[in-house]
């Protein structure tokens, strides 16, 4: 039993630190995530120890990579977009004459 003036005892974790490899689950990631982990990888790049500094300088161009692919399509989409709709507006005029 527990005595209630005892000092909590510190975890240890049940083994070594493990850094995941983040490059294949970032197409997958929302864009508001990817932002949040480019700005982790930038303070890690500044301020983390040897192995958070190699990793996220590892990992910043895949993440701008890809939010510059995302941010390329959704301009196309745009363009797209109104494209179709002048398209769809000039029918609809030439359909009333």
């Amino acid at each position: 039993m527990k005595k209630k003036h005892d000092a909590p005892q510190a975890r240890v974790p049940a083994g070594p630190l493990v850094i995941f490899d983040l490059r294949e689950r970032v197409p997958g990631m929302s864009d508001m995530a990817l932002e949040n982990l480019l700005e982790n990888a930038q303070r890690l790049a500044q301020s983390g120890n040897d192995t958070q500094r190699n990793s996220a300088e590892a990992l910043m161009p895949i993440i701008a990579a890809e939010l510059a692919v995302r941010a390329a399509k959704a301009l196309a989409d745009t363009i797209e977009r109104k494209a179709m709709k002048k398209t769809a507006a000039a029918a609809a005029r030439e359909a009333r004459r």
